[in-house]
């Protein structure tokens, strides 16, 4: 799953409708965001996979033998971080979608002063007037939303996906228990190795889950707040123009 070719992909569709100056102004945040997760998603799968070799080694195995094993486990844990970036990637483009209808809608509303002004008709000015102002004010919360999706991300990544190699305390072996970890045999070194780090992905899958569903209830709140505003602008417009 290459989640920064999907959002690139789908930003560049959105792209069209904007002005060169809003264009690059998208490009400038988007290749923010897409750099600050791509960076984080990298420092936690070398951090997950340290971890998993420390944790071979502390039972006197070589990481080489269980090549199988940490390839597997290191895709899941991709994958789960793939899941979560992209349901932040989900809001990003709701966010901007949201913003880039504001901003067409305030340019008509420029346009339709700019014709009542000729016309004369200094009631749609003044409508039209406070109409640009409030369609500024939804825009203004458009860029806050996307700039907190970054933020959100990031925080919520460090929170799930802990650095494992900072987290994982085995210590030094003694002598005496690389002895006794030499001969405690191969099953049970599987038992002692594998089963945890299995045990512990479950439990980061079931936790992940959870998190989607909240992340997407935000979201869903999120773009209600941007909508009810542009709806609150219209309906301001229009009882001006009833005045």
């Amino acid at each position: 799953m290459n989640t920064k070719v999907d959002l690139e992909n789908e930003l560049v569709n959105n792209l069209q409708e904007l002005t060169t100056a809003e264009q690059d102004e998208l490009r400038v945040v988007s290749s923010v965001y897409m750099g600050e997760y791509e960076k984080l998603k990298a420092d936690k799968i070398k951090s997950f996979q340290n971890s998993l070799y420390e944790q071979i080694k502390f039972y006197g195995k070589n990481p080489d033998l269980y090549e199988k094993q940490i390839g597997e486990f290191l895709q899941k844990y991709e994958n789960m971080l793939d899941l979560l970036i992209k349901e932040y990637n989900t809001r990003f483009i709701a966010v901007n979608n949201e913003l880039q209808d504001t901003q067409n809608n305030q340019k008509i509303a420029i346009v339709n002063i700019k014709f009542s002004i000729t016309l004369k008709d200094e009631i749609k000015r003044k409508a039209s007037e406070s109409k640009k102002d409030n369609y500024e004010i939804v825009m203004q919360e458009c860029v806050k939303q996307l700039s907190s999706c970054k933020d959100e991300m990031v925080g919520k990544i460090n929170e799930i996906f802990f650095s494992r190699d900072k987290q994982l305390s085995t210590g030094k072996q003694s002598i005496l228990e690389k002895i006794k970890n030499h001969f405690l045999g191969k099953q049970k070194i599987e038992n002692f190795v594998i089963q945890p780090i299995e045990v512990e992905l479950v439990r980061l899958e079931d936790t992940l889950n959870n998190e989607l569903m909240n992340i997407n209830e935000e979201t869903i709140m999120n773009i209600a707040v941007i909508k009810d505003a542009r709806m609150q602008t219209q309906t301001i417009f229009n009882n001006m123009l009833k005045r």
